[in-house]
């Protein structure tokens, strides 16, 4: 389980640009967007901004104009077996874990299960 998860999160009011800055430095190829306490909106990945910059979309721009607002996440009921497939039939490498209100309690990588 990632413990360092509040590195890679970011307001969904966040720049492109200040949201490609915390993908950067937490090496963890994805920025969860949250609003209020963490509550999960929404996921940007390496490739989005990479496919928003082809389309013209400026790094100044909220990143909530291009993230995916269905991300990949788990009630926090689910075994970390159900995660694993979850993660291998997605193709995803990072899965929050969220309560009933969708607020972020800890972050799966896939590294969690790898080791």
């Amino acid at each position: 389980m990632n413990t360092d998860w509040k590195k890679f999160v970011v307001t969904h009011k966040e720049s492109i640009r200040s949201t490609m800055e915390v993908i950067n430095e937490s090496s963890s190829q994805i920025a969860l967007v949250v609003v209020d306490e963490y509550r999960l909106v929404g996921a940007v990945t390496d490739g989005d901004i990479r496919r928003a910059i082809l389309k013209g979309i400026g790094l100044q721009e909220p990143v909530d104009k291009i993230m995916n607002k269905t991300p990949v996440s788990v009630l926090h009921d689910k075994p970390s077996e159900d995660i694993f497939l979850l993660m291998k039939q997605k193709g995803v490498k990072h899965v929050p874990v969220v309560d009933e209100r969708g607020i972020i309690k800890e972050v799966h990588s896939i590294k969690d299960f790898l080791t």
